[in-house]
């Protein structure tokens, strides 16, 4: 977001005492190299509610220090105005999480996969028939064999069309489920 906040989900940091935990790495595409930067404080959503199937799953995180931005460092811009409804139907989704649910570890590059926005509603009936409830604070994406998984939490779901974050990975069920921004 800037030089001392990022976002990603809250309950990331569910089970854990202590932001000392918690080391951010900016600034390249391999998850074993780029910048590392210390978490200071951590400010979950005040109505994030890990037992209401993740509403609100949003969190802040402060740097010990300002990120140094840089040609291959730049903050993502943030909608203007509330977000509502996509101005395209796909987003991009990046992370490091399990390329598939049958292996044991992420990958060292950084993924990125297109994924097609799912109407709320329909996405919602889905859900319901899984005792789910889904929110109009959520977005949800279906693309048969695509989607976040295990790992990929809190990362970023981007608007293809004009390269804004619409969306932070939630969970990964399917359809894939985001909180909106």
């Amino acid at each position: 977001m800037n030089e001392w906040w990022l976002i990603t989900a809250a309950h990331v940091f569910e089970n854990r005492r202590t932001h000392d935990y918690f080391v951010v790495r900016v600034g390249n595409n391999n998850h074993l190299n780029g910048v590392p930067y210390n978490v200071t404080k951590i400010v979950s959503h005040e109505s994030y509610n890990k037992y209401n199937y993740k509403e609100s799953d949003i969190a802040l995180m402060k740097m010990s220090e300002p990120i140094a931005m840089k040609h291959s460092i730049q903050p993502i811009c943030l909608p203007s105005v509330p977000y509502e409804e996509p101005s395209s139907d796909v987003v991009v989704v990046a992370g490091w999480g399990l390329l598939r649910y049958d292996t044991g570890s992420g990958p060292v590059d950084l993924q990125e996969v297109k994924l097609n926005i799912e109407p709320i509603e329909k996405c919602a009936q889905t859900f319901k028939r899984q005792s789910y409830k889904i929110y109009r604070s959520q977005i949800c994406t279906l693309d048969e064999g695509k989607d976040a998984c295990s790992g990929d939490s809190g990362g970023p779901a981007v608007d293809y069309v004009n390269g804004i974050l619409v969306g932070i990975v939630s969970y990964d069920e399917y359809p894939g489920v985001y909180t909106k921004i």
